[in-house]
């Protein structure tokens, strides 16, 4: 589960980096550009939010490891 957080953070991280360069050296010629970069925005904000409740799921599953355990 941590593997996949950690990919989920990195992956959102490295896109929202590339959009914001790409988006910088666009030069707005056409309106479906913006349309693309928005929905680039949209994927990435899903996988951040993914991560969130990976991360949360993470915790409850230690918080109740550790309960079992003791």
């Amino acid at each position: 589960m941590k593997l996949l957080s950690n990919l989920l953070i990195s992956g959102a991280a490295a896109s929202f980096g590339l959009t914001v360069d790409l988006k910088r050296s666009y030069d707005g010629g056409f309106d479906l550009g913006k349309q693309f970069y928005d929905k680039i925005y949209a994927s990435t904000s899903l996988c951040l939010i993914a991560f969130v409740f990976a991360a949360i799921a993470t915790i409850i599953s230690h918080m109740n490891a550790s309960r079992k355990s003791a």
